[in-house]
C-alpha cells in the first residue's frame, strides 16, 4: 500500500473564533469570520513538511493456516470443528521511514537504526489463534425441529492501514503549529484596542514557519503516534444459536439470537473505550471534553445481541453431514 503522507503540505489558517479551538484558551472573539479575516484577527496556523519523500510504501504479510472438520457423533448431532492461525506481521515501511514514540522515555525507535526492528519495535502478535465451534442437533431425535449453535474469534490489523502512522513521526515529517491564544494577531486590532488581548504577531503576511531540516523528539510541535512494542491485533467474537420448526407442509419458522463483541479495536493507535479527563465538567477545563466543558460517556464495550424471527417455506428440512 502505497499512500501520500503530506497532511498539510500547503498548510492552513483558522481565522476569528479559533482561538478557542479545542479549547486552548477560554477567550474568543465574537463576530464575522470574513470581518475577523479582513481586520487580521487569525486563530492558528499548521504546516507540515516531509523528509524523504510524501509517500510511504507500507508493507505487511498475512499467513492464516486453518483446519477445519464436520464430525458427526450420532445420527442426530454433528459438530463443526476448526481453528485458524492468523499471522499477521508487523508493519513496515519500503524504505524504513517509520518511527515509534515512546512516551515513557519520550524517545522515538527509527525503523532499522541503532538496533531497532524495520517495524520501528513493534512484535508479532503471535498467539492469534481463532477457534471455529459449531453443533447441529435434531432435538430428541425429532425429523422437524432443529437446534443450531456456532462461535468463532477473528483478527483485525486495519488501524495502521489507515491515514495515520508511524510513518507522520520525525525525523521523516515536521509540523509547524502556530497557535495565537485569545485570536488576536496585531496591537492595532480591535480585539486589542478595545477588548483589552494580548496581541501575538502572527499574520496571514508571516506566512507558514519554514521546516528547514528533519526535526527530532525534543524540537517537534506536532502530534506524536504511538504504538505499543507488544501490539495486539484487534479481535471479534461472533456467537450465535438458533432453532428452526417445522409446522406445517413446507411452513418452516426460525428464531435465533446473533451476538458480537469486539476488542482491542483501534483507529490511529487510540483508545476509544478511554472515559473524560477528570476535570471535564468543572466549567473550565476544555481539552478531550464535550463542547461546553461536559464529560462524555465510553463507547458500550457489550456484546450487541439481537433477535431475528424468521418464516418461510422450505421445501424439505436442512440435512446433516
Amino acid at each position: 500500500m502505497n499512500v501520500g503522507i503530506e497532511a498539510f503540505q500547503d498548510g492552513f489558517w483558522i481565522i476569528g473564533n479559533g482561538g478557542n479551538f479545542s479549547g486552548l484558551s477560554s477567550a474568543s472573539v465574537a463576530g464575522n469570520p470574513e470581518a475577523d479575516f479582513l481586520v487580521g484577527i487569525t486563530g492558528l496556523a499548521i504546516h507540515d513538511q516531509t523528509f524523504n519523500g510524501p509517500v510511504s510504501g507500507r508493507r505487511c504479510s498475512i499467513f492464516r493456516p486453518f483446519f477445519e472438520d464436520d464430525w458427526r457423533v450420532k445420527p442426530s448431532l454433528t459438530h463443526n470443528l476448526g481453528l485458524a492461525w492468523d499471522m499477521t506481521t508487523p508493519i513496515t515501511e519500503a524504505h524504513g521511514r517509520m518511527a515509534n514514540y515512546v512516551p515513557a522515555t519520550w524517545k522515538l525507535l527509527i525503523a532499522n537504526q541503532n538496533g531497532v526492528s524495520a517495524s520501528a519495535g513493534v512484535n508479532m502478535d503471535w498467539p492469534a489463534v481463532e477457534p471455529r465451534i459449531g453443533a447441529a442437533w435434531k432435538v430428541m431425535g425429532s425429523e422437524k425441529t432443529v437446534l443450531r449453535a456456532g462461535y468463532a474469534l477473528y483478527h483485525d490489523s486495519a488501524w495502521s492501514q489507515g491515514a495515520q502512522g508511524l510513518w507522520q513521526n520525525p525525523p521523516f515529517l515536521g509540523e509547524s503549529d502556530a497557535f495565537t491564544g485569545a485570536s488576536c494577531a496585531f496591537a492595532t486590532s480591535y480585539c486589542a484596542t478595545v477588548l483589552g488581548q494580548s496581541p501575538s504577531g502572527i499574520s496571514l503576511s508571516s506566512g507558514f514557519q519554514p521546516i528547514t531540516s528533519p526535526p527530532t523528539a525534543a524540537t517537534f510541535t506536532g502530534s506524536f503516534y504511538t504504538q505499543p512494542a507488544d501490539f495486539k491485533l484487534g479481535r471479534v467474537q461472533q456467537f450465535n444459536v438458533n432453532v428452526e420448526r417445522q409446522l406445517v407442509g413446507n411452513l418452516v419458522l426460525t428464531a435465533g439470537y446473533a451476538g458480537s463483541r469486539g476488542t482491542h479495536i483501534l483507529v490511529a493507535g487510540n483508545n476509544l473505550n478511554t472515559g473524560s479527563p477528570s476535570a471535564c465538567g468543572s466549567g473550565s477545563y476544555m481539552i478531550g471534553c464535550l463542547p461546553g466543558g461536559a464529560p462524555y460517556n465510553r463507547p458500550m464495550a457489550r456484546s450487541t445481541p439481537f433477535l431475528c424471527l424468521a418464516m418461510w417455506a422450505r421445501r424439505t428440512m436442512p440435512r446433516f453431514s
